[in-house]
């Protein structure tokens, strides 16, 4: 086993607390953009017709239907079949992801 220096242990200390730091500034512009991202994709589903695409200001906007991840599938497989995990899986709930991006110009 490699030798321990008091530097690597003080920059992994630093580098702990820079990536707690960035986690905090990360929840606190989650949370403020939540009730953005709400709005936005609430727009989206009243104006966006059936592909829910709109465009509005430079921006379009648009709804994609993600089918959501079975985090217990590998648990699931050592008690049950493949073909039950697939069933599942299949079954799994969607939910919307919000695209934005700058419209393109002519």
């Amino acid at each position: 086993m490699s030798q321990l220096t008091a530097e690597e242990i003080a920059e992994f200390l630093a580098l702990e607390e820079e990536r707690k730091a960035l986690t905090r500034k990360a929840d606190t512009l989650s949370r403020k953009a939540g009730p953005l991202k709400e709005k936005l994709m609430a727009f989206v589903r009243d104006r966006g017709g059936k592909d829910r695409t709109c465009l509005t200001h430079g921006f379009t906007l648009s709804l994609k239907e993600i089918r959501g991840a079975v985090a217990w599938k590998d648990e699931f497989l050592k008690v049950s079949s493949v073909e039950e995990a697939e069933k599942i899986s299949a079954n799994a709930p969607t939910y919307d992801r919000l695209f934005v991006e700058k419209a393109a110009t002519p």
